[in-house]
């Protein structure tokens, strides 16, 4: 994972999820294929025992959180990391996960 942190976005340390789309034309329709998501399992898996909370609720977090960055959010400035975190608790509220733990897991970092 850092190694492709570092490839993809210069940053030469480990990361929690890294997405990659498959085009920069913006988002794209529900039936469309939007790009990659790569989750850093080992870390979401310390920062489930750091949590004391299901390695699935974590790895729900991450994989929202990516989908996301597919679908155009992201978190450059404090405006945009409102509407991403809003976005992450709806979409965790949606599948049945409890929407605090996307706050959670940006807390902890």
């Amino acid at each position: 994972m850092r190694a492709l942190n570092l490839r993809f976005r210069g940053i030469d340390a480990v990361t929690d999820v890294l997405s990659f789309p498959l085009t920069d034309a913006g988002p794209v329709g529900a039936a469309e294929v939007l790009g990659d998501i790569v989750i850093c399992l080992p870390l979401a898996a310390a920062r489930a025992r750091r949590r004391r909370c299901p390695l699935e609720d974590e790895l729900a977090v991450l994989l929202t959180h990516g989908m996301l960055h597919l679908l155009g959010y992201d978190h450059a400035t404090p405006a945009a990391a409102r509407a991403m975190a809003e976005a992450e608790m709806g979409v965790l509220a949606a599948i049945g996960r409890d929407p605090e733990l996307a706050l959670i897991g940006r807390a902890l970092g």
